[in-house]
Order: C-alpha cells, then structure tokens, then sequence
C-alpha cells in the first residue's frame, strides 16, 4: 500500500478516529487539520517545533540553581547536562546540515553562569529553527524530526521528572500550552 493512507476508504474511517485520540493534546488541532485540510509535513514540523518551544520555556521558567545538578540516578542526566546536550544537538544540526558528521559525546560549552547557558542554548537553538525552517531535502527534514523535536520532547520530559522530584509544588502541566 503506497501513497496517501487516507485515500483507502477503509484506513480513512479508522485513522479519522484514531488520530484525535493518539496524539497529544496539544499536537490534536495540527493533527485534525493536517487530515482535514491537506496540512504539509513542513507545516506540521514547524508546529512542533513551536510546541516544544514552548514546553522548553514553560520547564525550564523558575528553575532555580540547587536543581541544576541533581540526577534522579547516577545514570541520568542532571537538567544542566540536558540544556549542555541540546546545545550540542542544535551544533550537530548546523553541521549536518552542511554535510559534516558531527562527533557524538566530545562536545563542550563553555560558560560561567546557568544563565550564559541558557543565552547560548536559545542562540544555537535559534541557529538550529532557522536551518530546518523550510527543510530543502528529506534529509533536513528528518534532521529537523530526529534532532530537534525527538530530542526535545524527550528531554522536556526528564527534566519534568526532575522538576517533580526536587519541587514537589511546580505543576507539570505548566508545560502545555492547550489544557
């Protein structure tokens, strides 16, 4: 089966009612129009790409500097580690986006405070939208995907945990900006 899954008449009326309930909520309207108008993948991508901007700020507002550094195991990542990591994902991205390969694990940001972490995180962030803004090929489209909003989720969510564990009164769903 090739093409559009929803010109079979069959996976249409199972996707139509699947796909408001399988997404998140906050993903729900982009979802609902990109079945119902003829959304393009690029459209989608930049509403993710917005979405966890938004839960980026939202999780990261009123951390304060006694939880930087906690880990909610040895094996995990501390929340500064995870903003020093998704800087160093927004770096992989410029690079692969010029036809580098980036070196996984040796990268290093320097700074002084959390606060020039988090002034060169949202500059090599900004860097990093404006590259797959308007992905040119399938590649800077699944750079954007795999780097960016796979990444980005994935840690919005860990330091969520963190957020819960270290402060019991912060409300994870401050995170959402539909809800």
């Amino acid at each position: 089966m090739r093409g559009n899954p929803f010109a079979y008449p069959f996976l249409r009326s199972v996707l139509s009612q699947l796909v408001p309930i399988l997404v998140f909520p906050s993903a729900e309207t982009a979802m609902v129009r990109w079945y119902n108008d003829g959304m393009t993948a690029t459209e989608l991508l930049t509403i993710q790409l917005a979405d966890a901007s938004y839960q980026i700020e939202k999780v990261l507002e009123g951390v304060q500097e006694g939880q930087l550094d906690v880990k909610l195991c040895p094996t995990s990542m501390s929340i500064r580690q995870q903003i020093e990591h998704l800087c160093e994902v927004y770096t992989a991205v410029d690079e692969e986006s010029r036809g580098l390969k980036h070196a996984w694990g040796e990268y290093v940001i320097q700074y002084d405070s959390f606060d020039e972490l988090k002034t060169k995180f949202n500059g090599l962030r900004a860097k990093a939208l404006g590259l797959v803004a308007n992905p040119a090929s399938s590649e800077a489209f699944e750079l954007a995907s795999a780097f960016m909003v796979g990444h980005e989720y994935y840690h919005v969510g860990q330091i969520a945990s963190l957020r819960i564990a270290t402060e019991p009164t912060w409300n994870p769903y401050s995170i959402y900006r539909h809800g």
